[in-house]
């Protein structure tokens, strides 16, 4: 490995962290100059079908502030006070000049306990002297196999929580009796 591939990687790492985070606290700007000019951001159900797309830096900043102005509990916003990305493990594949693949591992903490998780695809770009990312593919799966579960258990109403999901605690959520 290289001193510019080394570079590279921390760079890629930099940008998803301030991507993550400026989402996470509502600075669309931010989030959306984490992508290229032509950046795409597009979300896949477990079944493949498609949740949301949008192209273009602009479009990215437009749909992130429209989220963010909801009211809590509207739409596909949660009701909930917070949101917090937890970024895991990451791979970096390089496969050129100015051109990385990365998969990452994500969930989401809320005040309601763990949200979702999943991974997402990046394709990053060197572009404008930064590492941009130039299509995102959100893949979220983790929690749907857990209403899946708890459907077939007759538990549909009230909050998912580690321990509606297995016989035994996950140790993810905090247990609010005490």
């Amino acid at each position: 490995m290289t001193l510019d591939e080394l570079l590279a990687r921390e760079a890629i790492r930099d940008t998803m962290a301030r991507c993550t985070q400026a989402g996470d606290s509502g600075q669309w700007d931010g989030y959306a100059d984490s992508f290229t000019e032509h950046g795409i951001i597009q979300s896949e159900r477990p079944d493949g079908a498609l949740s949301f797309r949008h192209e273009g830096r602009e479009a990215i900043r437009a749909w992130q502030r429209d989220w963010k102005s909801r009211p809590r509990g509207e739409g596909y916003r949660p009701d909930t006070s917070f949101a917090q990305h937890c970024l895991s493990t990451c791979r970096i594949d390089f496969d050129g000049a100015g051109r990385a693949q990365v998969r990452t591992y994500w969930f989401v903490m809320t005040d309601a306990d763990p949200d979702h998780a999943g991974y997402y695809l990046d394709d990053f770009e060197a572009s404008e002297g930064r590492w941009l990312i130039a299509w995102r593919r959100v893949r979220s799966h983790a929690l749907e196999f857990a209403r899946q579960r708890l459907r077939r258990r007759g538990q549909t109403d009230g909050p998912l929580r580690s321990s509606n999901l297995t016989d035994r605690p996950l140790g993810l959520a905090r247990d609010r009796s005490r």
